[in-house]
Parts: C-alpha cells; structure tokens; sequence
C-alpha cells in the first residue's frame, strides 16, 4: 500500500497495524507477491498453487495436532496450561463455532475451509502484545466533561420459559373458596328422579414459575388434565414443527375404504383444504410417489369413485343406520324439511297461513358428535372436563388477583358446573359429573369472487378446549353443524299466487325468513339434544373412566344483524341492544353512569312477559283478525322492547331449563369496533382532512406508506392509498389504528384540533388494545373499564366541539356510492310500478317505500357528520362484562368463525357449482373420516412431542460463509465515525461477557477448574473498577484471525404477557431492525438516581458472531469460544417517560452521528424483543430529502427524522409492557407487581430534581447494565500496578465534536480519546461502570510533533482548565497531580511496607470520580 494510506491505517490502529501490514506484504506459492490484502484474498480463490499449499499444510497440521492429542490423554489438570504447546494451531475460524463444551482434556477440533495467510503467526503476535503491554504501566484513566460520560450497558435480561402445566394432581383442599356470584346459566331443574350430588371440595393447586395457580372443584380424586400434556410447541403462536408424516406398520385393514397405504396417502392428499396446486402441494405429492414405499400397482386397480362415495355417504341414508360404517361416529350429515306458516292477512285472496316446505335443509345431530369429540382419543389432548379458576399471586407480599383466560376459566362457565353438581341424577349413579360447553358462531359468506354464490354456515365449538388450539384452523376444532338457507327464489311465486297481489311487502319477507332461521334452529336442537341436557349422557372418555356429561349452550358469535334474527329483535329499533333494553336515544351516553344503570338494571331476560308478547301478537297475525304484520295492534304488543311476532327457537326448546338466550350473544370487538367504530371515526377524520386541509389525504398516504412493518404480520406494508380505503378487512382497519398518531398529528391546521384528534386516538387505540388482550387480570380490566368511560367522553367532545366546529361533506367514495344506490333504486321502483311480473334476485332486496322519480338527478355532496347513535358504539360499553362473564374476547369474536370460512370457499371449486351445500356435507365427511383415520395411524402422545427450539432466548445461524476482516473493514470505512474505536470497543464489550462465561465452566466443573474459582468469583464480585484496568485487561482478549462472521437474521424468542411464546425475527437490511433493552436504573417510582423510562432501544447494524482466545487473569485454557453480539446504534429519549394520563407516545432520536459515540455493541441476550419505531412525521426530517450527504454511509444517517415514537400499541404484548407490573408473563417485573395497598398504575411523575431531559444531555444513548445481575454479566479487573506513576488523561468537553480522534502528546507517553461516554439518566456521579461499555481507546503512540488540543476553542480550553481544577480539587491531592494537561495517579504505599507493590485489589476509584 502506498504512503498515504499506511499514515491514514496508522492513524486509526497505532499498535496492531504494523503486524498485520507485515502479514499481507507476501509471496504466494505461485512466487506471486501481494501488498494489498483485498488482492490477495481474491488471487487465492482461483490459484491452485495456493490451494495445493493449504491441503499440504492441513494435512501437516491435522497430523501434529493429533499427535500431541495422543500424548495429552490422561494428564489431567496440571498440564491445562500448555494444552497447545508452542507453535499450536490457533487458528479456529473453521473448527466449529459453538461454545466450546467439550471436556477440558479435549484439544479443539481441526476444521476445513479458508485458512488464514501463510505469513500470518497468531502465537508471536500474542507474544508481542503481551511483551508490549506489560514493558509500562499502564495509565489509571480520567475523563472529564459531560461529553465523556461512560455508558453503562443494557440489563442482563432473563427470559423464564412458559410453562402451561400447572398440575390437578397436586391440588390441596381450600376451604375459603367460593365460585363466582354471578346469575345462573343453567338453574337447576325439577326431577324426581333422585338425590342431588353432595357438595364437593375445593382445592387449590401450587403455584407455578409465574405466580399462577388453579382452583377448582371435582369429585375424582386426580381429574383428567389436558395441560399435563402441553409441550413448548403448544405455547407457540405457530407450531415450530408441522405434525408427524411418517406412519406406523399399518395392515390393509386399517386404511378402510383404501385397499393399502399408497392409495390412502394419494387420497388424503387429494381431499386436502387446498383447492388449488401450489408449491408445496406438488412437493407433497413427489414425496409420495418418490417414497421407496411406493408401488404403482397398489393405486393402478383402486376403485377411486366407490371410495369417495363410501367416504362421503352418511349413516342416516342407509336402510339400516346400524349397518353403516360410518354408524354412530358423529361425521354424518342429514337433511330434513323445514316447513313455515306463511301469514296471509285479510285482504288477500287466500285469507289466513299457508304452510311452506323447504325440503333439504343440511345438518349434523349434534349428539353423535359430542359423543365422538369426547370419545376420540386424539382429541383428549385439548379437553378439559373439570373447570377452574386461575389466580395470580407473583409473590408472598403482592396481591392475589383473578386472571380471565379461557372461557373454561371464566364465571358462565363456573357457574353452569356447579349448577349440574346441584341437579338430580338417575337412581345410584355416582359417576363424575361434567359440562360440554358448546360455543356457536354463523355468518354468511361469499363463495367466490365474481358472482352472487353465497353460504350460511353454522359452525359449533367447544369451550373445553384451549383458545389458542382451537384458534388455529389447521387444527379443524371447529365442526360444521348445518348449512342454513334462505328464502328461495320461488318463495316469491307461493306468496304471489296466493296472495292475488302484485308485490310482496317487505316485512312479510323478513317475517317469514326470521321464521325459516328459527325453525331450522328447531331442528339442530332435536328432543336427544334436550333429553341429554337434561338428563346427561355417559360416555367412556379416551382415559378409559366412565363420565357423565351435561351440554350447555354458552355462547353464539355473530354480527349485529344476525344477533337481533337470534334474539328476535326488530333492526335497529327503539331498543336495539340485544343484551339490554337501552334506548335508542340513550344510546350516545355510552360510559356515562346513567348507561352503566341501564346495562346493570335493564338486562333482557327471556320471560314469561316476554314470551306472553309474542304469543299475543302471533294470535293477531296467525288467527281470525288475521292483522298484518307491522300492523299498530300487534305493534303495540312488541314496540316496548322492540321485539318481533317469531316463536324464538332457543326460548322453545330451552325456557324449560330457565334458559336466557339473550345472555349467550356477546360482544364482537372485529365488526362492532374494527369495522365498526373505529372505521366511522377514520372515515370522518378523512372527511375532517378533506375540509380543512387540501392535501391532507395525499400526506396521510405518504406517511402510511413511510410506516415501517413490523412482526411476521403484525404490521404490513401499506401500499395502497390508505386514505382510499379500497378492499380493506378488519387486520386492515386494525393496523390503520395502531399507527395512526405520528401519521395523523400535524395534518390538521388548528393546534387545538389537532392536540384533540391525537389524544382520542391515543385512548381508542389504548382501550383496543386492551379490548383484544388475550389474558386479563382484575386490574387490568379496571384500566379497560375506566378507559371506556374515558372514550365515550372524548369521542363525545370531539363530536360536539371539532366535528360541530367543521363543515364535513360526503367524501368522493360515499357519493359516488349514493348515486349508484339512488339509480338502483330507481330502477327497481320502475319495474316493480310498471312490470306485471317482477324480477327480483332475492326477496330481500326488494324495496316499495317511495314513488319513483326518473327525473330525479343526483344531487352534490350532501353534510356527512359523524353519528354516535348506533348500536356498534354502545356495544363498547358491553366489552368488560363480556370478559368477566365469558372470558376473553378472543373467544367470542366473529374472527374465528371468518377464520373458517376459508374451508367452504376453497370446497366451492370443488362442486358443481349447483347443489352446493350436497357437495359441502360430502366433502366434509370424507375430510373427517381421513382425519380419524390419519389420528389412527399416527404415533401417540406417549410417544413425545418435538422439542421446540424456542427454549433459547434467541438464535444467530452457525454459518461461517460470511467472514469480515475486522483491521480491513475499519480501513476500508475509515472516514466512518461508525468504525472510529470498532475494534477496542468490541473487546471491552466482550470482556465481562468472557469472564462470566469462564466462571460458569469453572462451577460447572469444579474438579477441574477449581484451582481459578476463587480468582474468577473475585473478578465477577468487582462491580466497580478503574476504568484503564478494564481497558488493559480486555486486551488480553484476542479475536481469532481478527475476523468476526456477518448474519442476516436474528431470531428473539421471548415470553409474552399471557406466558405464551413468540418470536421476533430481525434483519438489519430491512425496516424490522430495531430492539429494545431494559434499563437498570428503571425505578416505577422514579427519583433521583432513577430513570422513569423502563427500556432503551436501539437500531441493529450488523449481526456477528467471533471466536475468542481469552489470556488475561482467569484464564482456563487457550480454547475458542463463540459469542454473538449486535452492532447497533443507540436511540436518545427526549424527557421522561410519558405515563398513561398524558396520551402521547414516548419520543426519541438519534444523536448526531458525528462524535460516532453513540455505536456500540450489545449482547443478544439481552434484548427483550423487537419494537416498533415509527418517525414523527409532523417533525421533519433532520436535512430534507438529497438536501445533505450522509456522515456515515453505513447507518445513512442523512435519512434520519428528528424525532421518533416509540410505539406501544403495535400488538398487545408491547401495551402490557408498559403496564409496568401487570404482565403475569413479564416475569422482570413482577416485584413491582401491585401489594393491594396501591393503584395498579403508577400516576405521573415529573421529572425528579437534578435530572435533565435528554435533550439536554449530548450523549445518554447507551442503556445501562443490570442492576441486580450485573455481578454476574459484567466484571471489572484490574491490572497489576507497579511503582511507576500511571497516566490518565483529561476528558474533552461536549465541543470537541469535530475531529474523530484527540492525540494528546506527553513527551513520555501518550493516551488517543476517541469516544465520549454517557452517564445514566438521572444516575448518580460515581465510578464508572466500565464491563460492556462502549470505550475509551488507549493507545502508545510516538510524539509527532502535533497538539490536536491546541487546536481546540478558546472558550473551550477555559471550560476545560476550569474543570480540571476542579477534579484535581475533588480527587487526593497526594495521590494525584496535573502535570501538560494529564492526571497522574499515584499508588498509595501500604503504611506497614516499604514495597512499592500495590495489589489490585486494593485500589479503589475516588467516589467523587466522574466521567
């Protein structure tokens, strides 16, 4: 290399540099000879003199190592020391790069691949180094000024594994406690047929890792519990390992209908959910026909279509049931006539009902199918018989409180057990009794894009099973129980032939469909359903024990104009809240305590008044007057409660059992507040943007688009014009809200309006998060109720302040919309006036009220304000009571059962497109039975489960495929600031993390290592220590070749509030790159010495890993070992943390790239999780787009904003991490858990005296170390002092920011600073603590003549002089003295010695020491 750049290499590396350019000044074996390394190291790839050399050399090598690994077996421990001997291989970069865990008398393993340069000698540079930093004591370090505060590393963060067992088996009596008061679902019911079981005893199980533990009540002494079986997989959001494939020795026999194996591999693969080829569909089938298995005569002859028609025939077509194959499994389906009165009133020509019959209405008996879900083994997995109570008490002195979890958890559930304990059984009968809960959901669903193909699906779940299994529809623990129908066209033929009229009135069409709905409810509700209600059925269970089982209907999911067909209610009526008999005018006083009155007191019950009603109003309809149905006499019978004239199915078949079915429709946050709500208030807030801003719209969607995404999909790209809003689903509408602040503050010219829209977009996204938890506990659900009274409030004043204030108009879409539907309507009226003989579609879309108007023309956008009357908003107000009484709202959402839809349209393609719910129940059949059969073929679960490879807190690739030469990267970017002490910075960061891990090996093998136990205990027990000896000490940590190995993906696995799994995949090219840490000096109650912000985040720039030789006090061996660290850039917080009260999201920044003292290194362990950062827009960013080149290309500082939040609401986990204390699986927070002596939620807190907002602070980016484990992740040595004055230099004030390094010449000695350190926010002016810090180089350098401090500012060097008075004032004048701008420490003489030896122990920092 030519001058110019060995001046620039020797600038940046004083020492190292001179070997490592003798290193690459070589010849090849080709006789070629090379200066450049980067020449070289592309010439070796291709010379084949050169690759000829290397294998002669390993083979040389592997043949000496072996032999000296021959004459070292039996040695023992005194020849540790010399494992290697001289001239030993240390080159490792390809001997596997684990942790080494082999036994002590084991030498590495050679390895394969690239080696290192010929001329390259690892043991002589250890040697020189050594020989070079032992020829003079070493300086004791001093820095000063603001600009030089140390930075304290992140806290050592430990992730506790989920454990979902907490075991039935070792329950103990608790006599103290008492089921939930709450009304009774299933009161008990009158018989004579025997004695009521005696009460039982309730037992309380341990807790478990996380303060949960389970009360319940059951007579077997060990009930069955399925969570003994819960593995790591089934904490997991998605299986880490699909199911098993490979099947057990099977015989012909067992594949019935397939005659053998192959053709049952080709069927099932066939009938699989996937109705089109994909990728992993052909695989799947290569796989097949590729196995050595397989045999093209075993499917040549088979019988395919007799197969799918044994497969899909039912029981109940077959002469004789009993001679079914299928007889009794709970897979068949069958169809019945349906038949409805049809009222014709008094002025039609056939005066009183008619009766019509829909011949094939499609279901499933729900009996057999209870029977086989208990019965199948491979079901027993997931259900729980017995429920119980969850409880969480994190620790001896912190409070018990309930926990909502799942629905067998919850007060319905509770309740409706006891009350079957309480009913009387069948003479001598003392079998175990338990409760079937039965969770129902319907919706209609389009079957294709194009087209008007619909279906109506009635899907069943049980409320035994898990949420999180049956949430997964891969699982099928959904079943298919009937197919519902509408009125059919020809409906319209029947009525108009017997009515003797023209048009069919609209009420008389929704009449008779709420009648077909009900009536077919009638049907799947038959008298075995309501014998085994009554009366129980027995049933074997998998576990071989005998049971008796009681189903009860808990819930039924639904959207809102399905909820009023189920509860028989008119839409949107005087009273349209099918829970509560609320008015439609007190509807927009949701949260207040007169709406909290109306939902306690004003519950609907299904009663005999009730019931009374209906009857009434039928006889005027059904019997001689013969009225019509919206007719003011039966109006009068049913407009107090807005009821209609149906005879309800659920209040036929159930009132007998004093059944509410009003009680099981519960709240649906994804159409009531995703689609409901939430999309009014979006749409409005575009109306606002239209009005006053111009090109609001435009900014909203740049910034949308600017969003960076987040999770596997949790946040998705938007990529589209948001403020459109074409084709968006709920997710949508959901993720539109999670990242609304930062894009939406700043959009709106009056600061008032725009300090409004952000603070009720804060709390609407806080109570959606809250709303969608997926565990709840007593406090929580005290936020989420105050926080719903609080919504109702804002949106109240946003209405009638900002929304009175604007003139809103419809948006471009909503008018184009009501012209579309005002032509359409024009239409229709003409024809139906005008045509002997209607076209109609469907009866529902029939509309007669006005008269037409051909002339009509549209008129222009019309005043659109936003409306706080509907049902969608009250239901908010609903949502706490559906958790404490269900159960979290993940079990009663829609969500799950549009989950399912997925299945009926992918059947879609498969049928002819004509009888379709045939085809459906067919295809369902043959699904089911291949599932049983596949069940029955699979291995058991004695057998085990997988492991999961969660268990790790994270996961870095163990690839080698990527090396960096660390001297060349930082000369390649040596204009970088990013790289400016790369090297140094990297070795103190290893250091503590080399200690630790040395002592872990030593007390895990103490008879080996025993003789360095006390040595690395005393080093671990140092938590303080002079800066200089920790810098000495970390070089005596040697980076294997000096090469580190770049990965792309860093996998954190973590455990999530609810004590569930999840992963957070990152990746520092991409948008999801930023992580956070927790903060050690984080107090919930901050004060001085404390920071109010609980984490630090950072950006990742780089993922590596290197092998290290450890030689420095401690050592055990020279063995390389592995370590993972992050290369990252510190984010600043500006101010303290904002508590809830406040609504604002945290900001932070980046600091000025320029000083580069903000680059660090962190441990991945000690990442808690990914986070989201998303730019405050409305600030700017810092140099306008192309305006500025960036400082450091590596980090593309020039694109940075100003500021940035912090955001909380991007899933529900990331909230309850801010709930400090409430996250039963944030096991780090659990000693501030609340005692029940104060609130849940710390109040806000103002910034504690002495402590300044970051901004003020030129470096506070670094988070600091643990503060209760830093003894163990963070050690800090020292090095032998000897008599010699050691020399330390004077930190440089904030202002020195303009050259990268500051050379300070002695005449003697000389110490380069490049790196400014950080004390702690709100920490206190001690030592510093230096173990993972970013550091402070020191460097030997020869004087060249050149002062770079006299270069410094004149206002700067009287700041400067000025401050080193004062730490010389502040330290031992005896011990210390300032001699051309350096400190020189003195080693203070033991008063009982003349020996000018000072132990290292002894030496202690001033405690007035600041950096």
């Amino acid at each position: 290399m030519d001058s110019s750049e060995r001046r620039g290499w020797d600038r940046l590396f004083p020492d190292e540099v001179n070997s490592y350019q003798e290193t690459w000044s070589i010849t090849c074996a080709c006789k070629r000879r090379f200066s450049n390394p980067t020449r070289y190291s592309k010439h070796i790839l291709t010379c084949q003199d050169y690759k000829a050399k290397v294998r002669t050399e390993q083979a040389e090598k592997q043949s000496s190592f072996q032999d000296r690994a021959n004459k070292r077996k039996g040695r023992g421990k005194s020849k540790l020391a010399t494992w290697f001997g001289e001239g030993g291989n240390l080159d490792f970069d390809n001997q596997g790069s684990e942790r080494a865990s082999q036994s002590p008398g084991a030498g590495p393993s050679s390895g394969a691949g690239d080696k290192a340069p010929s001329g390259y000698d690892p043991q002589s540079t250890i040697h020189h180094l050594q020989e070079v930093e032992s020829a003079n004591p070493q300086p004791v370090h001093v820095e000063l000024g603001r600009g030089r505060r140390q930075k304290r590393a992140p806290t050592r963060f430990k992730d506790f594994i989920p454990h979902g067992h907490i075991p039935l088996s070792s329950a103990i009596p608790d006599e103290d406690f008492v089921l939930p008061s709450s009304p009774s679902l299933q009161p008990e019911v009158p018989a004579d047929n025997g004695p009521s079981q005696p009460s039982l005893v309730t037992k309380s199980t341990p807790k478990n890792s996380f303060g949960l533990y389970k009360k319940y009540q059951s007579k077997e002494d060990v009930p069955h519990d399925p969570d003994a079986s819960t593995s790591p997989v089934d904490l997991e959001e998605e299986p880490a390992a699909d199911l098993v494939d490979q099947l057990q020795q099977e015989t012909p026999a067992d594949f019935y209908p397939y005659p053998n194996s192959n053709s049952f591999k080709l069927g099932n693969w066939f009938w699989s959910d996937q109705n089109q080829k994909s990728t992993q569909s052909w695989k799947e089938l290569v796989s097949i026909v590729g196995s050595p298995d397989f045999r093209s005569e075993d499917v040549q002859d088979t019988d395919w279509d007799k197969i799918n028609r044994v497969l899909g025939s039912s029981e109940f077509e077959e002469k004789s049931s009993s001679d079914s194959p299928w007889y009794d499994d709970g897979t068949s389906w069958t169809k019945t006539p349906v038949t409805i009165r049809v009222p014709f009133n008094s002025r039609t020509a056939a005066k009183g009902p008619k009766e019509y019959t829909f011949p094939d209405f499609r279901h499933r008996p729900l009996l057999p199918l209870i029977k086989e879900r208990i019965r199948n083994s491979g079901n027993d997995a997931f259900f729980h018989h017995v429920p119980h109570e969850l409880r969480w008490k994190p620790g001896d002195d912190k409070e018990d409180v309930r926990v909502f979890n799942e629905i067998y958890q919850s007060d319905a559930f509770l309740q409706a057990y006891e009350d079957v304990q309480k009913l009387p059984g069948p003479e001598g009968c003392n079998l175990p009794r338990c409760v079937v809960g039965l969770m129902f959901a319907s919706d209609a669903t389009m079957l294709a894009t194009f087209g008007s193909a619909k279906l109506w699906p009635l899907y069943m779940f049980f409320a035994n099973d898990s949420k999180f299994q049956r949430g997964k529809p891969s699982m099928k623990l959904g079943e298919h129980v009937a197919y519902f129908e509408k009125l059919p066209d020809d409906f319209k033929d029947f009525y108009l032939k017997h009515s003797g009229k023209d048009t069919i009135s609209q009420a008389t069409l929704t009449h008779c469909q709420r009648e077909l709905f009900h009536e077919q409810w009638k049907v799947v509700l038959d008298e075995e359903f309501l014998d085994a209600y009554e009366h129980g059925i027995v049933i074997e269970c998998a576990d071989g024990v005998k049971r008796r089982f009681y189903p009860r209907i808990l819930t039924y999911a639904a959207d809102y104009p399905e909820k009023i067909l189920i509860a028989s209610l008119k839409n949107l009526g005087k009273f349209p809240c099918p829970t509560c008999t609320i008015a439609m005018k007190d509807v927009p006083n949701m949260g207040t305590a007169d709406d909290r009155d109306i939902r306690a007191l004003g519950e609907r019950i299904d009663d005999s008044d009730r019931r009374n009603r209906v009857d009434e109003a039928r006889k005027l309809i059904y019997r001689p007057k013969r009225l019509n149905i919206n007719s003011k006499a039966v109006n009068a019978e049913l407009d107090h409660l807005s009821l209609v004239p149906t005879d309800n199915a659920f209040s036929l078949r159930l009132s007998r059992f004093n059944f509410n079915f009003y009680d099981m429709l519960s709240s649906d946050v994804l159409h009531e507040v995703e689609l409901g709500v939430w999309k009014s208030v979006f749409i409005h807030l575009i109306r606002l943007l239209d009005a006053l801003n111009p090109r609001g719209a435009n900014d909203l969607d740049y910034r949308y688009r600017r969003v960076p995404t987040f999770g596997k999909d949790t946040i998705r790209r938007f990529r589209n014009n948001t403020s459109e809003m074409k084709q968006l689903a709920a997710r949508d509408y959901e993720d539109i809200l999670q990242c609304a602040i930062p894009v939406l503050e700043g959009l709106f010219p009056n600061q008032s309006h725009d300090d409004r829209v952000v603070e009720l977009l804060f709390t609407m996204a806080h109570w959606h998060a809250l709303a969608k938890l997926r565990m709840h506990t007593d406090h929580t659900l005290s936020i989420l109720d105050a926080l719903t009274t609080d919504l109702g409030s804002q949106l109240r004043q946003f209405v009638s302040t900002m929304c009175a204030e604007v003139e809103t108009k419809e948006l471009a879409r909503e008018f184009d919309a009501r012209t579309r539907r005002e032509a359409k309507k024009q239409q229709k009226m003409a024809v139906v006036k005008g045509a002997k003989r209607q076209k109609i579609s469907h009866p529902s879309d029939v509309e007669t009220s006005g008269e037409p108007d051909s002339d009509k023309k549209p008129s222009g956008k019309q005043p659109k304000t936003l409306n706080l009357q509907t049902y969608k908003f009250h239901a908010l107000g609903h949502v706490v009571r559906t958790i404490k009484r269900f159960g979290m709202t993940d079990n009663t959402s829609t969500q799950l059962s549009e989950s399912y839809h997925r299945a009926p349209r992918a059947h879609y393609y498969r049928s002819n497109k004509k009888d379709v719910t045939l085809t459906f129940s067919r295809i369902q059949m043959r699904q089911a039975r291949l599932k049983r059969l596949k069940q029955q073929l699979l291995p058991s679960n004695s057998e085990g489960k997988p492991p999961s490879p969660s268990e790790a807190h994270y996961f870095i690739g163990k690839s080698q495929n990527k090396p960096v030469d660390i001297p060349q990267f930082v000369y390649v970017h040596r204009e970088d600031p990013v790289t400016w002490n790369f090297y140094t910075k990297l070795k103190v960061h290893l250091l503590p993390r080399v200690q630790q891990m040395l002592l872990e090996e030593a007390r895990s093998a103490p008879e080996n290592y025993g003789y360095a136990l006390p040595l690395l205990e005393r080093i671990a027990s140092q938590e303080h220590g002079p800066p200089s000896d920790v810098e000495d000490e970390s070089q005596r940590v040697f980076i294997v070749s000096d090469r580190a190995y770049k990965h792309e993906i860093l996998q954190i696995n973590y455990t999530t509030y609810d004590t569930r799994r999840e992963q957070d995949i990152l990746n520092p090219n991409t948008n999801r790159r930023d992580v956070m840490c927790l903060r050690p000096d984080f107090s919930p109650e901050a004060g001085s010495g404390s920071s109010s912000h609980p984490f630090a985040y950072a950006r990742i720039l780089g993922i590596f890993h290197v092998n290290v030789v450890f030689l420095g006090k401690g050592a055990l061996d020279r063995r390389p070992r592995r370590f993972d660290v992050l290369w990252v850039r510190w984010y600043a917080e500006l101010g303290d943390q904002q508590p809830w009260s406040a609504c604002q999201l945290d900001r932070i920044k980046f600091p000025t790239i320029s000083k580069g003292d903000n680059i660090g290194f962190l441990d991945p362990a000690n990442v808690v999780r990914a986070c989201h950062i998303i730019p405050r827009f409305s600030a700017g960013q810092v140099h306008s787009e192309g305006g500025r080149t960036a400082v450091s290309k590596l980090v593309k500082d020039n694109e940075d904003w100003k500021e940035y939040y912090v955001n909380r609401f991007v899933d529900r986990d990331m909230t309850m991490r801010y709930h400090w204390g409430l996250g039963v699986g944030h096991a780090y927070s659990h000693s501030d858990a609340s005692t029940g002596t104060r609130p849940p939620e710390p109040e806000a807190r103002n910034s504690p005296e002495g402590v300044h907002s970051v901004s003020d602070i030129p470096v506070s980016e670094a988070p600091e170390m643990d503060n209760s484990t830093i003894a163990e992740e963070a050690t800090h040595t020292g090095n032998e002092v000897g008599a010699e004055a050691s020399i330390c230099t004077v930190g440089r004030s904030t202002l020195d920011s303009e050259t990268p390094a500051s050379f300070r010449s002695t005449g003697r000695e000389r110490v380069v600073s490049t790196s400014t350190a950080s004390t702690p926010i709100g920490g206190s002016q001690h030592a510093p603590d230096i173990a993972g810090t970013d550091p402070v180089l020191l460097r030997k350098e020869a004087d060249d003549g050149e002062d770079v401090d006299d270069q410094a500012p004149e206002s700067e060097e009287d700041t400067l002089h000025d401050r080193e008075a004062e730490v010389i004032d502040e330290l031992d004048g005896d011990r210390y003295e300032l001699q051309n701008r350096e400190i020189w420490a003195l080693p203070e003489p033991d008063s009982e010695s003349e020996s000018e030896e000072v132990d290292e122990s002894s030496w202690q920092a001033p405690s007035s020491l600041t950096l």
